[in-house]
């Protein structure tokens, strides 16, 4: 008897077959998410949404619930914490009729310059693997699937297109790979999706070792393998890409199309079993989820539930106090209550604005969000007096493009001299025209006419006049690649890997002109935006905000990034904005109780200020609700429980990948993986180097005891690890335990400690709770070059067990 799967194939004919492995773009092309069905088979087709913390294709009216960052949600560690995190969004995903999710991503931490890291897990694939896991079967649970990502080792966002990610064997299956196999072992993921980078040299897409004998063979994916959106289009290796069965190309056909398949068929180098292997992992798809038929397809779509829906809305809040760090109390500044301070001066734009989600593909609008203005005004009615100041307007680019008039290198009309060039040299013929500024946003198509070649370039010239001589913030703001920039013919921007930059500079008062080269090295999504203001402009309120702090009880001020400076598709700065950093000084100064708020979605240099600050509170992106949490957990409402998913160096040369992160001019498009298994908080052990906060580390109002540890079992079966969390403190709290395995004599360079487990309890003021946690051989196991398997090295192992990778009180020798 043929199965369901077997019929729809042979129903279909070889254009249809054709049509339906690569997605459609739809008629907005903001919003690209579908994958056709036959309608005259009854095929539906399926909707997909975008992303980790929020759906935001197929609303109902552009906005849904915002969920906190993925690395808060890291930061709670605790696998109940993610499942109902999954469980929320894909009650939202059915709000809309989403079959398909685009989340969660589970790249690794290598660097805090990555401007993608705040939608990953941290630096720990054994805690990225297994927060993922719940995710997805709290998502799943919900009747849509998850697509985990990006498939692999996608590790820094600059020239993502191109540059090549090169990690030995060893280092790919321990660490970049860990949180993938969790994902598909224990979270049972629908999908995978391929990453923009090459691996080893070669597009993840069509990299046949990674996605087939990987993938498929070893860990026994049957799910779904998508490319990401235009993560094909570089290569156009029609026949590389099916055989590495990646069975859909988003957001649309350039390598999948009846132009370029049909003569690999004819040929032979593609046969129709090929396609027909892809087509049926969208099927098999497509029936787990009982969709095959369009009731199916229909019935995701629930819509007795509400929108904005309150029960969603009200487990973002509580991720965001799972996963909101204390990383100061100096002197146990916070909680703030009314009886020690009377009045507070909140200073910065992050506490006036609303920020609740980083940049890119990510970013979530939500139904409503609160400022943390408003969030603490709430937490404190009438009993504290809060004046509130933007202090410096970070990151005004927006306004400064607006604020930017240019004229032609001639000065005779408006707009600026555009000339493009169908290469990365500037070379030959360009294609002119007047452009208003030097502004453009494009995706996948051709940014002017007869310019066709995936790297091209762009120059553009000009002049413009400022009124008065003053310093003046510049803005030079693209994706993917970088700027070069020229004022008066003198050098103001190189080329950097940091491609959103403000620059500081002194302007004679009159007409200058301007230079600026962007080169693309892609077809995605490139854009570039050029302007500059007065830095007075941005400096409206500040002598009345620091002269605020100097009359207040209290000062708290808060600064990191924004949407606009850390997002997908560039990296960032280690160090927060010049201007920033100097009103926490001047705000420090003025009043020395004063406390720091950071939203980020990693490590920042909080170096020239953190010894000054009495209090620093970590919000991540906390999503609508976050602030609330965060204005719970200053008054004393809620007590802190979040810990940092990854080691915070004190300077970037402290971490291992410094000297391997961003591709070197002798290994142009590589990056090679030198640090490799000694990645994050590995490396610091390794080394010997102190980090500014260790890797787990996170400060609560109550205090905890680890007591009586006890280790048993068989290596080759199984280990138990037992032992008592005690809260030795006055109030309720929760404490994450991280369960650590070292081998004492290893056969191979292994780190001195690795987490194996991870264990969140809950407790009132002196009880305790007895943890017991099962390590399975693999714990003790690492990837064996000669046989390429899993193999333990020696039997004498010992197991750590403490609040942090910094901190390990309880030890026991395991052989």
């Amino acid at each position: 008897m043929k199965s369901r799967i077997d019929t729809i194939l042979e129903s279909l004919t070889l254009d249809e077959k054709i049509k339906i492995i690569a997605g459609w773009p739809g008629n907005d092309k903001t919003r690209t998410g579908d994958i056709f069905g036959v309608e005259r088979i009854g095929l539906p087709a399926l909707k997909f949404g975008d992303g980790p913390v929020g759906v935001h294709w197929w609303t109902h009216n552009g906005a849904s619930t915002c969920y906190p960052a993925l690395i808060c949600l890291a930061a709670s560690f605790d696998e109940d914490t993610a499942y109902r995190y999954g469980e929320a969004l894909g009650t939202d995903c059915r709000s809309y009729g989403v079959h398909v999710l685009l989340a969660p991503g589970v790249n690794l931490y290598r660097s805090p310059l990555c401007g993608r890291n705040f939608e990953y897990l941290g630096e720990d694939p054994e805690l990225a693997g297994k927060i993922s896991a719940a995710y997805i079967r709290g998502l799943q649970s919900r009747n849509v699937s998850a697509t985990v990502k990006h498939f692999a080792a996608n590790n820094s966002e600059f020239n993502r297109h191109q540059t090549s990610s090169d990690v030995d064997e060893r280092t790919l299956h321990e660490i970049y790979l860990r949180a993938f196999e969790l994902a598909v072992k224990e979270g049972q993921t629908g999908c995978i999706m391929s990453a923009y980078n090459r691996l080893n040299q070669q597009h993840t897409s069509e990299n046949y070792d990674l996605t087939v004998r990987i993938l498929r063979e070893q860990w026994g994916f049957t799910g779904v393998h998508m490319s990401d959106w235009g993560a094909v289009y570089p290569t156009n290796s029609t026949a590389q890409t099916i055989a590495a069965e990646l069975d859909l190309e988003m957001p649309c056909a350039s390598a999948y199309t009846p132009e370029k398949i049909k003569p690999l068929l004819e040929t032979g180098v593609v046969t129709e079993a090929q396609i027909n292997k892809l087509i049926r992992h969208r099927l098999a798809l497509m029936e787990r989820f009982g969709w095959l038929d369009q009731a199916g397809a229909d019935a995701q779509h629930d819509e007795s539930l509400p929108d904005p829906n309150p029960a969603t809305e009200a487990v973002a809040l509580d991720i965001a106090r799972n996963g909101i760090v204390l990383l100061k109390n100096e002197n146990n500044t916070l909680p703030i209550t009314p009886e020690k301070v009377r009045s507070i001066a909140l200073i910065g734009r992050q506490a006036t604005a609303r920020i609740f989600c980083g940049g890119g593909s990510a970013y979530n609008p939500p139904h409503s969000s609160y400022t943390l203005e408003e969030a603490l005004r709430e937490a404190y009615g009438n009993d504290v007096e809060i004046r509130a100041f933007a202090g410096v307007k970070i990151w005004n680019e927006e306004e400064a493009v607006r604020f930017t008039k240019f004229r032609t290198p001639d000065g005779q009309q408006d707009g600026v001299l555009a000339e493009w060039y169908n290469n990365e040299d500037f070379a030959g013929d360009p294609v002119k025209r007047i452009d208003e500024r030097p502004c453009f946003h494009y995706y996948v198509e051709d940014p002017a006419e007869g310019i066709t070649s995936k790297n091209y370039s762009v120059r553009y010239t000009g002049q413009f006049t400022v009124e008065k001589e003053e310093d003046y913030d510049i803005y030079t703001v693209c994706h993917s690649n970088a700027t070069t920039l020229w004022i008066d013919g003198e050098l103001i921007g190189k080329p950097s890997d940091i491609t959103h930059r403000r620059i500081i500079k002194k302007l004679s008062a009159g007409t200058h002109t301007f230079r600026c080269d962007y080169i693309a090295r892609s077809r995605g999504w490139v854009q570039l935006n050029l302007g500059w203001e007065p830095v007075s402009n941005t400096l409206a309120d500040y002598d009345a905000a620091i002269a605020a702090a100097r009359e207040s009880d209290m000062a708290i001020v808060s600064a990191g990034f924004i949407a606009a400076t850390e997002s997908e598709a560039r990296d960032r700065q280690f160090a927060i904005e010049e201007l920033a950093g100097k009103m926490i000084a001047d705000v420090t100064a003025a009043n020395p109780n004063t406390a720091a708020v950071l939203y980020t979605g990693g490590a920042i240099d909080v170096g020239p200020w953190i010894d000054k600050a009495k209090a620093v509170l970590c919000l991540w992106y906390p999503g609508q609700n976050g602030t609330l949490a965060a204005a719970e957990i200053i008054a004393g409402k809620t007590n802190p429980s979040g810990k940092i998913p990854f080691t915070w160096e004190h300077k970037l040369e402290d971490r291992g990948s410094y000297n391997c992160y961003h591709e070197l001019p002798e290994k142009k498009m590589r990056v090679t993986y030198d640090d490799g298994v000694l990645t994050g908080y590995r490396w610091f052990d390794k080394k010997g180097i102190t980090p500014r906060y260790p890797f787990g580390y996170g400060l609560s109002y109550t205090t905890f005891a680890y007591e009586n540890l006890k280790v048993s079992g068989d290596m080759d079966k199984e280990v138990t690890v037992e032992f008592e969390i005690v809260n030795t403190g006055k109030i309720e709290g929760a404490e994450s335990a991280l369960v650590f395995v070292g081998e004492n004599t290893p056969v191979v360079v292994r780190p001195p400690k690795e987490l194996k487990a991870t264990k969140r309890v809950k407790l009132a003021p002196g009880a305790r709770e007895k943890v017991s946690i099962k390590l399975p051989p693999r714990a003790f196991q690492y990837w064996d070059i000669e046989t390429h398997a899993w193999k333990r090295g020696s039997d004498a192992f010992t197991i750590l067990v403490g609040p942090n990778a910094g901190e390990t009180p309880l030890v026991a020798s395991l052989n």
